[in-house]
C-alpha cells in the first residue's frame, strides 16, 4: 500500500489534495559547461558553467467525491 501525506502550499491546505510518499529528487542540479574549441588544438578551453534548476517530481492525488460536478468545483477552486 502506498502511503499518503497531507499537502500544504503557501500556508493553504486543501483537504482533497494528498501527496504520495514516493518522489524523485536528483542529488545535484544539472550543470552545463560552456567550452570553446580551437582549431588545430587538442581539447577545448573552459568559458563558464551554467547551473540549471533542480526539478523535484512530487506525485499528487486529487480526490473528487462522486461525480463530474464535484470535480469541476475542485478545478475552479484550484484555479483561484
Amino acid at each position: 500500500m502506498v502511503g499518503k501525506l497531507s499537502f500544504t502550499f503557501n500556508k493553504i491546505r486543501k483537504d482533497y489534495i494528498q501527496m504520495l510518499v514516493g518522489r524523485k529528487r536528483p542529488s545535484w542540479a544539472p550543470v552545463k559547461r560552456k567550452l570553446v574549441r580551437v582549431p588545430h588544438r587538442a581539447g577545448a578551453l573552459f568559458l563558464h558553467t551554467e547551473t540549471e534548476e533542480r526539478r523535484i517530481d512530487v506525485p499528487l492525488v486529487i480526490k473528487a467525491a462522486k461525480d463530474m460536478a464535484d470535480l469541476q468545483k475542485i478545478k475552479e477552486d484550484l484555479a483561484d
